[in-house]
């Protein structure tokens, strides 16, 4: 089931610490499977995550494709260069303009297609910019309509996410490296040496994928544990809101959202970034999610193999525990998972943006190669399914120009 010798390594967190190896034995206490390989194909049940590592560093798309390109006679990267729009001739793509650091606006011009791999916060707004995307949105912001493209933006798509904190018995949490010099020395040295321990991970290590109501077919929340907390997911460090004391968090998440969101321009102003709506818990269904996922969240904190690690919930707290007062934790806690897709969605419907090739509608040479033609959310990280979309949108390029 398992592919090797990619350019993306995989690291398993397997027996990464004692909170991580409490956390899924007390999932499986609570009737919850324990899974070897979540990636073999089974993805319902407990287990450590895996990590998109080499050697405790980050294996990106920058290290394991641009790096080794990086010296080809057909590449040139311009740092510091953003593009403001795709350059046409009538409804033909024909190059981008892009403005350097000093201001300066360049053009280059494209024999073939333009690819556009913005992401989907940069992609639709860069439509946008060009004249693609609702006629209506696009003459409020004073730019001229080359191609009536309602898709363009809509169908934001995320995975929102709520947390329950709690305090921690012993001192390993992140929390308490962060704090203490002498953690700090030792997780430094962990590091340096061994290529292991906290500084490999970016805050996540276990997760649980189930079901709430038992007839889906595939689950649909996520639990998964992190070992820091602090007043919100931002909190990373003390002065960012990280509590004093050994924390650990609990995120809920729902892995197929019903509520959809939408990204437009704002200004005609390239610089300025896209205004964003994700339109958390717009769809009721959602909202009824998130109440079974924390509930189940406070059943597993209950189960004798976490039980000697916490002191206390910290977040919302036991006295929250009506459904009234959840959602009004929830509506001022939810926060994104940075999973976002879906605002130049692929489909042969109205609502499309790009054709099954990736090809924008109603425009030649020009494509979206990003996860934002996602026609719905993965269950999984978006990373390694947007490095997916790369790969075969460029056997899609090479196929039409061979």
């Amino acid at each position: 089931m398992r592919g090797r010798g990619g350019p993306i390594h995989c690291t398993s967190l397997e027996n990464f610490d004692p909170l991580s190896n409490a956390f899924v034995d007390a999932c499986e206490e609570a009737g919850f499977k324990r899974l070897k390989d979540y990636n073999d194909g089974s993805y319902e049940g407990a287990f450590q995550l895996q990590y998109s590592t080499r050697n405790g560093l980050r294996n990106s798309s920058a290290a394991g494709y641009l790096k080794p390109a990086k010296n080809r006679p057909n590449l040139t990267v311009l740092p510091n260069a953003t593009v403001t729009r795709v350059l046409l001739d009538g409804k033909r793509a024909t190059g981008v303009e892009y403005r350097l650091a000093d201001a300066t606006l360049r053009e280059v011009r494209a024999r073939r297609e333009v690819v556009l791999s913005a992401g989907p916060l940069a992609s639709p707004q860069l439509l946008e910019l060009s004249g693609i995307g609702n006629s209506e949105i696009l003459q409020q912001h004073g730019v001229n309509v080359v191609h009536h493209l309602p898709g363009v933006g809509e169908n934001l798509r995320d995975h929102p996410n709520t947390r329950l904190t709690f305090e921690c018995s012993q001192p390993i949490t992140i929390n308490d490296m962060l704090q203490s010099p002498w953690l700090k020395f030792k997780e430094g040295l962990r590091f340096m040496f061994k290529r292991e321990g906290l500084l490999t991970i970016c805050s996540a290590t276990a997760q649980m994928n189930f079901r709430s109501p038992t007839d889906l077919k595939q689950p649909d929340l996520v639990l998964r544990l992190l070992p820091l907390s602090g007043k919100d997911r931002y909190a990373r460090t003390p002065g960012y809101g990280m509590d004093q004391f050994p924390g650990f968090t609990f995120g809920v998440t729902v892995l197929q959202p019903r509520s959809r969101g939408a990204v437009h321009l704002q200004p005609k102003d390239p610089l300025q970034q896209a205004s964003m709506d994700p339109r958390y818990l717009s769809h009721e269904a959602d909202a009824q999610l998130f109440l079974d996922g924390v509930r189940l969240a406070r059943k597993i904190s209950r189960m004798p193999a976490l039980q000697p690690l916490i002191v206390r919930e910290t977040r919302p707290g036991p006295e929250v525990n009506d459904d009234a007062g959840l959602l009004d934790y929830m509506r001022g806690t939810i926060q994104t998972s940075w999973h976002m897709v879906g605002t130049t969605k692929m489909g042969t419907d109205a609502a499309a943006v790009v054709d099954p090739e990736l090809k924008v509608f109603g425009i030649a040479n020009l494509r979206v190669i990003d996860s934002g033609i996602c026609p719905t959310i993965p269950s999984s990280n978006t990373n390694i399914p947007s490095i997916a979309i790369g790969e075969k949108g460029a056997d899609m390029l090479l196929a039409a120009h061979a």
